[in-house]
């Protein structure tokens, strides 16, 4: 009897929560492999991790190493009635080899909900949502590579402090107002702002898009100055067939320098049966917005679908940046695996 009591009590303390489970979906990933670095690359990726200080020559030489990456996500979502839906995303990154940096030299710490990770609302009126990440500005529309896409690409303002707004689906067209802010405001300093739209337009076999983002009161601390930046981007792609080819163009404007940065890349890639592959190229001028600076980059990449959860994946990328006075050309490889659930 005292064994039928106790799980009886077990049973109802247990239904609430089994109740409860339903509109919560866990999901993630798991990615390994070995990654092998030019002296370039290396050097870089010293520098990221210990700072420009305390880097030094013999830090310039070619490293093998194992490198990776996890995720793993928490997806929430409630019915609250008369067409509306509380919405909520919690997702936390780490390093798969304890350094605490990923293959991209990324710091991954293993906080708990270190990266995308918001509280919101939707219902016919779109989407609202308050919390970090989840940028709209969405640079690298047709990049399809795991580890090594989308180089030159990207926004100067971030994605933290964020509250953004989604249009409603209407057809093919698809919209996206955001707002950031950094906790970085002083007794003498401003806080720095974001603020970023995109519009795309998708059909079957085609697409465009467009994005706009405004850095401001970003401060300059060796010419004791605040400065502003403005980014714009056009996308397009057109799939035929077995392949997707697409071209992304963005613009950088410093309100302190005359120079615009301009960056340009193609994306051409096609899947046949259980292999993927994937190949990019681009270049960049005034990086940096120093006139003096032009940069060219090509990636390439391969997956083989072993099912639709793990697959193995090799890739490369090459960077050349030159001035007038020197040249790099970080590469990079990587070989592995990744399955996700």
């Amino acid at each position: 009897m005292k064994k039928l009591i106790a799980v009886a009590v077990l049973g109802a303390l247990a239904a609430p929560a089994f109740a409860d489970s339903g509109n919560v979906t866990i999901s993630g990933y798991v990615r390994g492999g070995l990654q092998i670095l030019n002296s370039d690359a290396n050097y870089a990726r010293q520098s990221e991790i210990k700072g420009e200080s305390k880097v030094v020559a013999g830090d310039k030489t070619r490293q093998t190493q194992i490198d990776g990456r996890g995720q793993i996500q928490f997806n929430m979502s409630e019915d609250l009635g008369n067409g509306l839906t509380a919405v909520g995303q919690i997702r936390s990154r780490f390093s798969l080899d304890g350094s605490n940096y990923d293959e991209g030299d990324t710091k991954r710490d293993g906080t708990f909900g270190n990266h995308n990770t918001w509280v919101g609302l939707k219902g016919s009126f779109g989407q609202v949502r308050l919390g970090r990440g989840e940028d709209n500005f969405g640079d690298g529309k047709y990049d399809a590579l795991e580890l090594y896409g989308d180089v030159l690409h990207g926004r100067k303002s971030g994605t933290g402090n964020m509250v953004r707004y989604d249009l409603p689906a209407m057809g093919g067209f698809t919209g996206s107002l955001q707002w950031s802010t950094k906790e970085n405001k002083s007794t003498t300093e401003r806080a720095e702002t974001g603020t970023s739209l995109r519009v795309d337009y998708d059909a079957s076999n085609w697409g465009v898009g467009f994005a706009y983002d405004r850095q401001n009161h970003a401060y300059d601390d060796t010419a004791a100055k605040y400065y502003n930046v403005n980014t714009w981007e056009i996308t397009g792609g057109v799939k035929f067939g077995d392949w997707t080819i697409g071209a992304e163009y963005q613009q950088w404007k410093k309100s302190t320098a005359t120079p615009k940065q301009k960056a340009f890349t193609l994306y051409a890639g096609a899947s046949f049966g259980k292999v993927d592959f994937q190949i990019q190229a681009g270049r960049e001028r005034n990086v940096g917005f120093n006139s003096d600076v032009k940069a060219t980059t090509w990636s390439v990449g391969m997956n083989y679908n072993l099912s639709k959860r793990s697959k193995f994946f090799a890739e490369a990328v090459s960077y050349k940046q030159r001035s007038s006075t020197s040249t790099t050309k970080p590469s990079r490889f990587f070989v592995g695996m990744k399955h996700s659930f």
